[in-house]
């Protein structure tokens, strides 16, 4: 919940927050993606960190993606991030049977 939360914060009214599932034999993988203002490399290594936020004081606590990747490795998967600043991200909780 956090994931999409994020994305449509990202995003404004008119732009989709598109959230899929795909299942293939041994994996299945949850991806969120937004068009927003994305990420730079340096802001999209550090987005999982705890307490790491780019929103303005006070509005977000910046543990969002820290607890989806935690979730996610706590039950043997990984968390992507895709982006691209002024395109958007790309969230991707990957999970293999």
């Amino acid at each position: 919940i956090y994931v999409v939360r994020n994305a449509i914060e990202a995003s404004s009214p008119v732009d989709p927050v598109v959230v899929d599932a795909t299942v293939e034999e041994s994996a299945i993988t949850v991806r969120v993606a937004d068009r927003g203002r994305g990420m730079d490399d340096a802001t999209r290594a550090r987005a999982p960190e705890p307490f790491f936020t780019t929103k303005p004081p006070g509005v977000g606590l910046g543990l969002g993606l820290f607890l989806a990747d935690r979730f996610t490795r706590d039950v043997g998967g990984r968390l992507v991030l895709d982006s691209l600043p002024g395109r958007g991200t790309e969230v991707r909780m990957e999970f293999s049977a």
